[in-house]
């Protein structure tokens, strides 16, 4: 079956939340702020494949989302970035984005 339009719900992965923390020792009375910062959201990749020929992969599972980042730690430690989605793109492709939902809808189309 050779399948020549599909929709494509993509989104990137939100930022983690930074860490409000303090430092707390014994003998240190003014330790200070040591919070650490959220991770990277994941983002959203095209790769272009001159192996594929159909859009088969992406109309029957639409939905892709890449990771959030993780939220950042006390003794400031950093967050994990979020991992990335690597969609593989047929050359002759093109893509096109429909602005009138609420979450952002891409029409794939192969273009003949």
């Amino acid at each position: 079956m050779f399948i020549d339009e599909a929709r494509v719900f993509l989104r990137a992965g939100n930022g983690g939340n930074g860490c409000l923390s303090f430092r707390r020792e014994k003998y240190l009375p003014k330790g200070g702020p040591d919070g650490g910062d959220g991770g990277k959201g994941g983002d959203v990749v095209l790769l272009c494949n001159e192996n594929l020929n159909d859009l088969r992969e992406y109309k029957f599972q639409p939905h892709r989302n890449a990771r959030n980042g993780r939220p950042g730690e006390g003794r400031n430690k950093h967050g994990a970035d979020g991992d990335d989605v690597v969609l593989d793109n047929e050359l002759r492709a093109e893509w096109s984005r429909i602005p009138h939902f609420y979450r952002p809808v891409y029409v794939y189309h192969y273009a003949t």
